[in-house]
């Protein structure tokens, strides 16, 4: 407020520079965060544990089977 009376500056930009920038900020750490919670589902679930064999396979082998 002191911004827009006292340098009359338009206080918009001010606004709007740290919104677009948290939204950089999510859309890059997207993928960490998907992979941290999905490691830890993983791990607590029980459905894999130590000496299992995992096979994984390429998504275009997927696409042409399906």
């Amino acid at each position: 407020m002191i911004v827009g009376l006292v340098y009359e500056q338009n206080m918009a930009a001010l606004l709007t520079t740290p919104g677009a920038g948290g939204v950089v900020l999510g859309l890059a750490a997207r993928g960490i965060f998907s992979d941290f919670f999905t490691g830890l589902a993983v791990n607590l679930h029980g459905n894999v544990v130590i000496n299992d064999w995992i096979q994984i396979s390429h998504r275009s082998a997927q696409a042409r089977r399906g």
